[in-house]
């Protein structure tokens, strides 16, 4: 499927599988990735109370992509400025993190403490072989009625000389410490006091090779120039206070950081992401202690959010949105076999800064003001070593503006999912197989938009997992 161009202020009537690369193209150059994931976990106790934990998360995807864009739609029916991008079948990206952090409990005259410290780090890269560039004698192209040029010829020439011409390489890093200290005073007061501290840097190539390129088709992709490091500490703070053994009231603060937020024309990258948010929430437990429900208001203000530029085709900082709204959630045993996990969320998010105009005082896009998802798992031998369990979802979403400056709607949609799984034994350890079922009904919706195009949901789709705890 492809991204769909936007008629008047809603998507155009395509069906799903509308490409703007001849089918042709797909059977014998299909979108491939070949992903693997390594992931160890170990923990010491080494006392009572304390123990020390490590994590390491190993990504690798190996693919292959090809991709025909347009730079412009007539606002009735045809692509125009057609372009064209190939990767090569090396395309490779690595992430590999890890983490280790001590945590205990310690006590200081009336105050229980529940203590966390650690370090963490990761590294991403990315090389990207393949060309880009206009695409030969191309003509625009009726989404109605597409005609498609050859395709296929142009990526069979393509293909073996584009698998060593690298158009691209990123090179990221960031590491961190953090604190945690949970302090339990007297049976009714807790108080949560935690910070981060991050180091981040990207490291990009200075220019993308092209066919148009004097360097094609030898680019390397070298230099990789680092920019500046970039540093930021992020502080979170919670106060909780028990009315009674079963209802509390609490209060949290948040601060954050993500770096990565991409490169504007100039090739300079964009100033990482800043965001700062309170909330003000009641827990109560119902029932017995079987169900738990929270009501919340928050208030979210991010910084330093991208936003696509037409004109330079390269993103731009939009400035600062403000999320502002109320969460409901539910959470428990509605019987003994049957549990229930149910969320309601009212979001009105705004744009409140935005240096080049046009858009301050605009609903961010993408965000829903209502949206909202229930799932019931039914298990008739909850405690047994062997048996079924049965769940089924319905998640709903309310329309959203599909850009910043509130000119078209991504329209509202609901889905429903199913699962079934058994759990049963192998010699000493607990093992289970489980299969999900997503988008059961096979509903046609636009999942997000941006750049005045829609991308399509997934349709439904069948995944299954085998799982042997050791």
């Amino acid at each position: 499927d492809a991204p769909v161009p936007v008629i008047g202020d809603r998507p155009a009537a395509l069906p799903r599988h509308f490409s703007i690369i001849d089918p042709i193209s797909w059977s014998e150059f299909p979108y491939t990735a070949s992903r693997t994931l390594i992931g160890l976990q170990w923990t010491y106790a080494f006392a009572e109370g304390w123990k020390v934990t490590q994590r390491l998360h190993y990504i690798r995807s190996d693919e292959n992509q090809q991709g025909v864009y347009a730079d412009g739609f007539d606002g009735v029916a045809n692509y125009t400025g057609i372009r064209f991008t190939h990767t090569g079948p090396n395309w490779l990206r690595t992430e590999l993190a890890t983490n280790l952090d001590l945590s205990g409990e310690v006590t200081t005259g009336p105050l229980r403490h529940k203590l966390l410290v650690g370090a963490d780090w990761s590294r991403f890269t990315d090389d990207t072989p393949g060309s880009t560039g206009d695409l030969p004698g191309a003509a625009a192209l009726n989404v109605f009625a597409p005609v498609w040029p050859d395709y296929a010829t142009q990526l069979r020439a393509l293909s073996a000389v584009d698998a060593s011409n690298v158009i691209w390489r990123d090179r990221s890093w960031d590491a961190g410490v953090y604190f945690q200290d949970e302090i339990e005073i007297g049976p009714r007061w807790l108080v949560l006091v935690s910070g981060r501290y991050d180091w981040a840097q990207d490291a990009y190539s200075d220019t993308y090779g092209t066919r148009s390129e004097a360097c094609y088709p030898n680019c390397t992709g070298y230099p990789v120039t680092p920019y500046p490091t970039d540093r930021a500490f992020s502080p979170r703070a919670a106060l909780l206070y028990r009315i009674n053994p079963s209802t509390s009231l609490y209060f949290s603060y948040a601060k954050s950081f993500g770096s990565a937020n991409g490169r504007d024309a100039g090739g300079l990258p964009l100033k990482p992401q800043i965001g700062e948010q309170y909330e003000v929430g009641l827990k109560a437990a119902m029932f017995g202690g079987r169900l738990t429900g929270t009501a919340s208001i928050f208030n979210l203000t991010k910084s330093n959010i991208p936003e696509y530029d037409p004109i330079n085709v390269f993103p731009h900082i939009v400035g600062e949105a403000r999320s502002r709204g109320l969460e409901l959630d539910l959470l428990g045993q509605l019987t003994p076999s049957l549990s229930v996990i149910a969320s309601y969320t009212y979001d009105d998010a705004v744009i409140t800064h935005d240096p080049y105009g046009g858009t301050q005082g605009k609903q961010l896009s993408g965000a829903a003001k209502s949206f909202g998802s229930v799932w019931l798992k039914y298990e008739p031998h909850a405690r047994a070593a062997k048996g079924w369990s049965f769940g089924a979802g319905l998640y709903a979403t309310g329309r959203r503006w599909g850009d910043d400056a509130n000119t078209w709607v991504l329209p509202g949609y609901a889905r429903v999912d199913l699962m079934a799984a058994y759990r049963f034994g192998v010699g000493a350890h607990h093992a289970s197989i489980q299969v999900n079922v997503n988008n059961l009904f096979d509903t046609s919706y636009f999942d997000h938009g941006g750049y005045g195009m829609a991308a399509y949901g997934a349709p439904r789709t069948v995944m299954s997992a085998l799982r042997v705890d050791f």
